[in-house]
């Protein structure tokens, strides 16, 4: 047996409101505690340049407790050199999210994990995503 929370097969109109409301209190947390700790939020995600390396962080929080994270990391000369070969220059200008979330990017595999399996409240899990 998973120590995984695991959504339920169908939930009750109670149920759907405090899971779209603890998404939408997770997604608030993030975007102030990422900016707080040196990364950059766009859509739910969360990005940052360390050196030669773009790193891109995409948690998911889980049914009542915990998150789902979903990381990459990428040279930060790989898109570039990507955007010479197809022609789009112009690319390089666009913001540092770009590179998690535009169309036309080198998108590297990513590890995931399960972090704050014990916490319910959003900022405790919050940190631990970012922290």
């Amino acid at each position: 047996m998973s120590d995984l929370p695991v959504w339920p097969a169908k939930l009750t109109r109670e149920q759907q409101k405090a899971a779209k409301q603890r998404g939408k209190d997770f997604d608030a947390a993030l975007k102030v505690m990422s900016r707080a700790a040196g990364w950059r939020f766009a859509r739910g995600e969360v990005v940052q340049q360390t050196r030669d390396w773009f790193i891109s962080i995409l948690p998911s929080p889980l049914w009542e407790r915990g998150a789902l994270v979903r990381m990459t990391v990428k040279p930060m000369a790989l898109d570039p050199l990507f955007w010479e070969i197809v022609g789009l220059i112009e690319n390089e200008a666009l913001p540092l999210s770009f590179r998690a979330t535009g169309a036309w990017v080198l998108r590297s595999p990513f590890t995931e994990d399960h972090v704050g399996l014990d916490k319910m409240q959003v900022r405790p899990l919050v940190t631990e995503v970012v922290g």
